[in-house]
């Protein structure tokens, strides 16, 4: 080794006693690397529960701030189990920070930062603080802050934004709190994970005859372009279907009948029916992947992109107003930025379809671990209580 020869020649070591003083090095670095790694840890781990049993509110405000945008939804649900409320910007309030605040009651809140909201960048952040100091450090009225703003920073899609979302409601008598149900749709649309509230449909997840026999077309079609004949498995299609379960592919049971989930899933369906309050006949169940994998190699890229652009088709037509995704390949139909295991346990709504996703994972995988169930089982109370009427 170069370093050897180094240490051989300037200090007189012989070329073994180095290699093995080295080794030495090289043994206890090894075990003291692990063991220094997890006392930092720990000093870490109780450092921040320290901080977040004492001083929860800004535990929570410096976690949304470092952590990425994916574990906001988390942080979000975590901090109301501790009283404490993420609320939409406020013009008089917020800064390029996320401000924490004590109310009247007691109770803590902490108002999300102007950037937060799509489209909103520091410059207007630094625009808004600008003219909210220029008249004295708070707005009277929305007229005052149209006046004062400077407006190439904070245009009007920026303004537009922040009215959506509730702002201005402070400054606006008469105009929906902030914190107003009827604003979710559009607080979901621009402030992402920072909503943890799922958007509730505003028409019916409708299934009339027409639609049904278009669905039979596109099938029809699907197997024919791409060959599949009796190995097409179709989408099963409850009486009154309430959500879409968008499963990755078909196996052995749907086989059996031609229909996905007709068969077997048994503990899927317990789940379905204990935590979800769902029956069958309130599911259209379809699948990515319209056909069993052979046992000795699996779909072709070709083939899962020909499927792929099929089950976005299936969309299209059947527009659901839920989704529920159980697998990579169905929740890549939604959201490919993110890992899909970061999603599971996340919502999303998407405006452009109109339906808000819900991110779960294989059923296949409660056969090998039982204890995902627990898992699933939240993920279905969150659906159950966002479908119910």
């Amino acid at each position: 080794m170069k370093i050897t020869s180094v240490v051989e020649e300037s200090n007189g070591l012989t070329h073994e006693r180095a290699e093995e003083i080295w080794n030495m090095f090289e043994k206890s670095g090894a075990y003291a690397f692990n063991k220094s790694h997890s006392v930092a840890y720990s000093l870490i781990s109780y450092q921040s529960m320290w901080l977040k049993t004492h001083y929860p509110a800004e535990f929570f405000a410096a976690a949304l701030t470092i952590l990425g945008e994916d574990k906001h939804q988390g942080l979000v649900k975590d901090a109301l189990t501790y009283g404490i409320r993420v609320l939409p910007p406020d013009v008089n309030v917020s800064s390029n920070r996320i401000e924490i605040r004590t109310l009247e009651d007691g109770s803590q809140v902490l108002y999300a930062p102007f950037s937060a909201v799509k489209g909103c960048s520091e410059n207007g952040c630094q625009a808004i603080m600008r003219a909210r100091e220029k008249v004295g450090g708070k707005f009277e009225s929305l007229a005052q802050f149209e006046e004062a703003v400077e407006k190439r920073a904070c245009n009007s899609r920026v303004r537009e934004s922040l009215q959506k979302v509730g702002a201005f409601a402070s400054i606006e008598p008469g105009s929906l709190p902030a914190t107003d149900p009827e604003r979710l749709r559009d607080q979901a649309e621009l402030m992402g994970n920072l909503v943890i509230d799922a958007v509730k449909a505003s028409r019916p997840f409708e299934m009339n005859p027409k639609r049904s026999a278009e669905i039979n077309v596109l099938m029809t079609r699907m197997a024919a372009e791409m060959g599949l004949g009796d190995e097409l498995i179709r989408p099963s299609i409850g009486i009154k279907p309430k959500i879409m379960i968008i499963l990755d592919n078909a196996n052995g049971n749907d086989a059996r009948t031609g229909y996905f989930m007709e068969n077997g899933y048994d503990d899927f369906k317990a789940k379905l029916l204990t935590a979800g309050d769902l029956r069958m006949g309130d599911l259209y169940v379809t699948g990515v992947c319209k056909k069993v994998k052979d046992k000795e190699k699996d779909y072709t890229k070709d083939e899962i992109g020909q499927f792929t652009d099929f089950m976005r088709e299936e969309i299209n037509l059947v527009r659901p107003t839920y989704v529920l995704t159980c697998g990579s390949r169905a929740t890549a139909l939604f959201n490919n930025k993110n890992k899909p295991s970061d999603l599971v346990g996340r919502k999303e709504y998407l405006p452009d379809l109109d339906v808000t996703v819900f991110y779960g994972f294989n059923p296949n995988i409660l056969y090998f671990r039982p204890e995902e169930g627990e898992r699933l089982e939240a993920i279905l109370a969150d659906v159950a209580e966002t479908i119910k009427t």
